[in-house]
């Protein structure tokens, strides 16, 4: 063997003892700081840190039904009062200014535009209560409500009829 590959080896043999070394003084650092004992349990405090760090914001509730037919049966149904000062919920066309003109007056991010007769066609194809899901729940790039959350469902499906009389 030629001295230039007995050095190359040498060298070769060296760095890959050090990435080895190295890697096993990482593990054993990586143990120390995370508490490790060794026996792959943690204490009940970074269990309770650990929980609360990575718990939810916020949580989905979907439209469940958790109680029997029979229940609901049973129970009267509750009529909703409506206070005679209650301003009346805004027109769909107030809504669509306030918050669908944006996307839907230019077709932006694929909304269908108001007043394109051919592309709310084949969405109505789909159902009314399909295009007002899509607007509560949102979708593709449009957020749920029109990104307006405080909008009540009433308004969003006044705003959806808006779009729809203006595109037939």
């Amino acid at each position: 063997m030629e001295t230039s590959d007995k050095q190359f080896l040498l060298t070769f043999i060296t760095v890959t003892a050090a990435l080895f070394v190295l890697a096993i003084v990482v593990i054993v650092i990586a143990n120390v700081i995370g508490g490790s004992g060794g026996d792959g349990h943690i204490s009940k405090a970074q269990l309770a840190f650990s929980t609360e760090r990575i718990r939810p914001v916020g949580q989905v509730h979907l439209n469940s039904d958790p109680e029997p037919e029979e229940t609901k049966t049973a129970q009267p149904a509750l009529e909703p009062k409506v206070a005679a000062d209650t301003p009346a919920a805004p027109a769909g066309d107030q809504v669509y200014a306030s918050a669908c003109q944006a996307c839907h007056a230019a077709g932006i991010a694929g909304a269908p535009k108001t007043g394109d007769v051919s592309t709310w066609t084949t969405r109505l194809d789909a159902g009314l209560e399909t295009l007002y899901v899509s607007a509560l729940v949102g979708k593709g790039a449009m957020p749920a409500k029109g990104g307006n959350p405080s909008l009540s469902d009433a308004e969003v499906k006044a705003a959806v009829d808006y779009m729809i009389e203006s595109s037939r």
